[in-house]
């Protein structure tokens, strides 16, 4: 094994490690991108492909078949030549490929590849991937266009165009124009597409990320998971954590034509927002509900004029309390039928709890201040879990409700509040 695979072949098994600079690859002056939650240590990365030599100066071999390089048709200067197929049980290295590389441990390009190289363990690349690359741990020097799995890790000093799916992590030193999704690490130096992965980093977003933290500079877009963090946005933040400069928080009581009094948390950016509402009611008819909500609104210091949407689980605590002396186990299902809410569990302890799902229209104004009163009218759908008796614990004052399936109650409604 010739020094320079001995050398890839340590390097593919050095730690993952914090706080990587942008790589030479990037254009002039461009600032540099977040530090990088994965990166790879040493300084092979900015020697990656120095040594590949033009295309038009290497030798054509169409068939490479072998073991390791040096020991197959490629020679003692695999770097010299391109194949049309290569095929090696152990490593390969080629100075370019124009069709398939594939081996089961390595891969070494040291100029670029246009077609499919795969691997089960490391693909390095030099120059670009127009096309597939597949492997362990995918290390590239410029771009990729086309599609990239890495079962660990990518990483791409360049663009990439297209989808690149890591299931450890990606980072990608330019941009990404496409899709990026990973289990755990996703970054960019900006994205015109999808960011999707458990945490997303970007300087600049122009579309999507989802997942549970998702950090921007800069995004024109949409970002949606737990925790939301961006320097300047437009566009709405959908999430329970939510962080921007322009952001707005209000405290909001009001009841409704059920007899429930509530207690919402109405919190995001001048344009849009997120409602985090708890409800209860008593006199004799005990009912209790938390529930989240998103909507849209004019933008306005004075003016209230909003429209949203949430969805709530509605219980009876008397009820609940009396099915619980069997200790039966309540378990919340997924299920592919579209009529809706679905719970496991003994049917007299499913009757102490509903699904709500709300749709409102709100008017109010700003009186003085934060101080405002609010009201509107509502849409409402109420269900009852499939696996009970149907049991319905809501209804609107004066019965105006149909009923339209056993598990299945609508109405229309109202509400009034203040806003504070």
């Amino acid at each position: 094994m010739n020094t320079r695979l001995k050398l890839a072949l340590s390097l593919a098994a050095a730690p993952l490690a914090f706080g990587e600079t942008a790589p030479d690859s990037l254009a002039p002056n461009a600032p540099a991108p977040l530090a990088s939650p994965i990166a790879w240590t040493g300084g092979w990365w900015d020697a990656l492909g120095r040594d590949s030599l033009p295309g038009d100066s290497l030798q054509k071999i169409a068939m490479n078949l072998g073991v390791l390089p040096g020991t197959d048709a490629n020679g003692n200067d695999p770097r010299r030549v391109q194949n049309a197929l290569s095929a090696s049980l152990v490593a390969g290295e080629a100075g370019a490929i124009r069709g398939v590389q594939l081996s089961g441990a390595m891969n070494e390009v040291h100029g670029s590849v246009r077609g499919v190289q795969a691997t089960y363990g490391l693909n390095i690349v030099g120059g670009s991937v127009v096309g597939v690359q597949a492997g362990g741990v995918n290390l590239l020097k410029h771009d990729v266009s086309g599609f990239q799995y890495g079962y660990l890790f990518n990483k791409v000093g360049g663009n990439v165009s297209g989808w690149q799916l890591g299931a450890v992590g990606n980072v990608v030193g330019g941009e990404v124009r496409g899709v990026q999704s990973a289990s755990a690490v996703n970054k960019a130096g900006s994205v015109v597409g999808v960011q999707d992965g458990f945490l997303n980093l970007a300087d600049k977003v122009r579309g999507a990320q989802g997942g549970f933290v998702n950090v921007a500079d800069n995004i024109n877009g949409v970002q949606w998971g737990f925790v939301n963090i961006a320097d300047t946005m437009v566009g709405p933040q959908i999430g329970l954590v939510n962080i921007r400069p322009d952001a707005r928080y209000f405290v909001e009581g009001w009841f409704d034509e059920t007899g429930m009094t509530h207690l919402s948390l109405n919190y995001g950016s001048p344009g849009w927002y997120n409602l985090i509402d708890i409800a209860g009611r008593g006199r004799g008819s005990n009912r209790a509900s938390i529930g989240l909500g998103f909507g849209g609104r004019i933008p306005s210091k004075r003016l209230i004029l909003s429209l949203d949407g949430s969805a709530s689980l509605v219980i009876d605590p008397d009820r609940l309390k009396d099915a619980s002396d069997d200790s039966t186990k309540v378990e919340l299902t997924a299920s592919g039928d579209d009529d809706g809410f679905h719970l496991e569990g003994d049917a007299d302890e499913l009757d102490a709890m509903n699904g709500l799902f709300k749709a409102r229209l709100t008017v109010g104004y700003h009186l003085w201040g934060r101080l405002a009163v609010f009201g509107g009218v509502s849409g409402n759908l109420l269900v009852a879990p499939h696996g009970g008796h149907g049991t319905k614990l809501l209804r609107p004052m004066g019965d105006h409700h149909w009923d339209a399936y056993p598990h299945h109650r609508m109405w229309t409604g109202f509400f009034a509040g203040i806003r504070i």
